[in-house]
Formats: structure tokens, sequence, C-alpha cells
């Protein structure tokens, strides 16, 4: 905001966008990938040496120059290396705040706040080990056939003992009652028949 409104107050119609376009192109130390980075694939070269040979442009880069100095002289410049995995990460995060504040300001269109927010949101999930948890998938087969029909010779579903105990979590009570040392009560109770 201090670059974008000096910028301003030298007569620089400027954007974060340019901002960031000085600071890849110092990095990269080609102004093609910086101009495509922050404005599109469609840029040709003629147009990234326009842009980065434009007033406006040059004045970022005096600023931005002067203000790595003064870092470099105070001793708190670091090589990349140097910056931990967390440290980038919260600097990112960091940047997505400041560029919602800016939304839809006149030194931050929609447009390009979305974009940033996109490629910074890409940036997060590819670089910082942000993975999609994966859910264990498990493909349960029914049961379509048991037994083949003596008359028929078509396939067909009988329905056992076991099977049904196990699909639906069922307990033979003879073995619940031996299990448990329980004393079977008079079936009568329950309105069965004795059967003999």
């Amino acid at each position: 905001m201090e670059i974008l409104s000096k910028a301003k107050a030298a007569g620089h119609d400027l954007k974060m966008g340019d901002i960031s376009f000085v600071i890849l192109e110092q990095e990269y130390g080609d102004p093609l990938i910086a101009f495509r980075s922050i404005y599109g694939p469609r840029g040709t070269k003629e147009d990234a040496e326009r842009h980065s040979e434009s007033a406006g442009i040059d004045f970022v880069r005096k600023i931005l120059k002067k203000k790595w100095r003064a870092k470099e002289r105070k001793g708190l410049t670091r090589k990349f290396a140097d910056i931990s995995f967390e440290e980038n990460k919260e600097a990112l995060i960091e940047l997505l705040d400041e560029i919602g504040q800016l939304k839809g300001t006149p030194d931050l269109p929609v447009k390009d706040a979305v974009k940033l927010e996109t490629d910074i949101r890409t940036r997060l999930n590819d670089k910082f080990g942000t993975v999609e948890k994966v859910e264990e998938r498990r493909v349960v087969v029914n049961v379509k056939y048991n037994h083949i029909c003596e008359w028929t010779r078509k396939e067909c579903f009988l329905q056992t003992k076991e099977y049904a105990m196990k699909q639906w979590d069922l307990v033979d009570r003879e073995e619940l009652e031996r299990e448990y040392e329980l004393v079977p009560k008079n079936r009568s109770e329950y309105g069965l028949q004795e059967q003999g």
C-alpha cells in the first residue's frame, strides 16, 4: 500500500500486480516469465519488455531496491533456502488476507484479486503438502446367488441361518444360553409351542 500511494503521488497509476511483476522479475531474472505469471500466458516478449521499461515499473523498481538495500544494511535479508516452509506458508496466508482486504478497491480490482487468490491457493495446495484426505474406499459386493435350483437349473439365493446371522448381526439363542449359562425359559411364555 505504501508503494502504491507513493506511485500515485508521483503520477503513476499502478496496481498490486505491477509490484508483483517487479518482484518476480527480480527473482527470475526474466521479464517474460514475470509478465506471464501475473497477466496471463498470452503475453508476448514485446509486451513484457514494454511493461518492464515503463516509467511506473521503473519507479516501483527503484523503491523496492531502496527497501532491499536498507534490509541488507540491517542484516534482515535471507536467502530463499534459509526460509522454512512454514514461514513461506505463513507469508502466503498473510498475503491472502491482504488481498482480501484490498479486493474491490481502486488499488486492486476484483478480477486481479481473484486471480491472485487463485494462484496463491494453488501454490499452497501444491507446494506445502496440503493434500486432500484420501478416504478409504471399500467395495461391498453382495452375494447374488449361492445355490443352483435342482429343477430349473437357474442361479438362486437361499438364505441360510449362517448368512442371516452374519448379515444382520444376529446371535444364536442356544449358543448365547450356553455361553452365559442362562436357564432357558419355558417356550410357552413366549407364545410358542413346545416341539417334541
